[in-house]
């Protein structure tokens, strides 16, 4: 047991960053979303930008070597996975095999691992210790202080460990009710285990539940609120179909206060080499726009639409206290309802805080 002076906590700064401004090193991660919202993109774009010491999406600078990534694949086989990353790598991890052996990402699959059981785990960490990147050699040079003579060496550099642990998906790696506290509380002390005897961070790929509080709502991590409490970290992800749009929403952090995001993926090809393109614009700083397929917030324009249609009379603080729920400015909701009463899809009725907003019948 440690015990320490308060006062010695006040010059305590924020802590190491695995990506800067997103995720915390030492942190346990849950990316949620949909089938098919595009939560396995998100944790291989991760795995690479981390792997390959690039930023993550273009935006979030990572540091290199920080260490070894290792994806544990449980979801999908391994051609799929195969084929992501070939879109996703740079050329040359293809066609330079030597070059290519000095990335230090790895891929797992553990026939029916399930992190209920002691001796998985203490397999899993086993194989993410075991990890081993040689980096090439490289010159040092020292000197002889007998003959005075400086004398240079080819001394081999490697990356050991793990730095980065993604598990794709939860729901795979175990056989517990999701909805029981209890038998959920077993999986994330197992998963704590993992952080703290390999001193990765992990990085959790699951599904989305409906949400807590009603229709209009973004919807929150499937199964028992023991996730919710036990993880440092909760971003909610969405996709558009008709824009192919990307939303990732925030629900949860500690330590920092990471952005909300939105990005489109595009392809290219360029003799066989299919690469990617992601575009960023501030969650917080998009606007309704009218046509739906070019909105950079229309996930949350159509909760915000399916809120309205919950009950046909709405005061102002209703609305004030769903964006702040739902991380969008008073701006952005206010632009909101000016294009709907402009559009006579919404009626505004008294002043001031009594202000009401009501749906006409024929719009609900």
């Amino acid at each position: 047991m440690r015990t320490d002076h308060a006062s010695s906590l006040l010059s305590l700064k924020r802590p190491p960053m695995l990506v800067e401004g997103l995720i915390p090193r030492g942190s346990i991660t849950v990316i949620a979303g949909p089938t098919y919202s595009g939560k396995t993109f998100f944790a291989l774009e991760l795995a690479r930008a981390a792997a390959l010491g690039e930023p993550f999406m273009g935006q979030f600078p990572i540091l290199p070597h920080l260490g070894n990534v290792l994806l544990v694949e449980q979801d999908s086989p391994a051609y799929d996975t195969g084929y992501a990353l070939r879109r996703m790598l740079p050329p040359w991890f293809s066609t330079d095999p030597e070059r290519a052996q000095t990335v230090p990402l790895y891929v797992s699959w553990h026939p029916g691992l399930n992190l209920q059981q002691a001796v998985d785990v203490s397999s899993l960490i086993s194989s993410s210790r075991s990890l081993s990147t040689s980096l090439g050699l490289f010159n040092t040079y020292g000197f002889d202080e007998d003959t005075g003579d400086f004398y240079q060496e080819h001394e081999e550099q490697s990356i050991n460990g793990c730095s980065l642990l993604i598990l794709d998906t939860l729901h795979s790696l175990h056989h517990a009710d999701e909805n029981s506290n209890t038998e959920m509380g077993v999986i994330l002390s197992s998963i704590k285990r993992l952080r703290d005897q390999t001193g990765a961070s992990i990085l959790i790929v699951h599904h989305a539940g409906r949400s807590k509080l009603g229709p209009g709502y973004a919807p929150t991590v499937r199964g028992a609120t023991a996730i919710e409490n036990a993880v440092d970290n909760i971003f909610q992800i969405s996709r558009n179909k008709r824009s192919g749009l990307i939303s990732v929403h925030v629900e949860k952090a500690r330590s920092i206060q990471p952005p909300n995001f939105t990005y489109t993926i595009s392809s290219r090809d360029d003799a066989g080499i299919v690469t990617k393109h992601v575009t960023f614009k501030s969650f917080l700083q998009a606007q309704y726009q009218e046509d739906d397929t070019h909105s950079p917030d229309t996930s949350a324009k159509d909760l915000f639409m399916s809120f309205l249609s919950t009950k046909s009379e709405h005061r102002r603080s209703d609305l004030t206290s769903w964006a702040s729920l739902n991380g969008v400015t008073d701006r952005t909701v206010t632009n909101w309802i000016m294009r709907l009463l402009e559009t006579g899809k919404l009626l505004r009725s008294r002043q001031g805080r009594e202000t009401t907003y009501t749906v006409p019948p024929e719009e609900k």
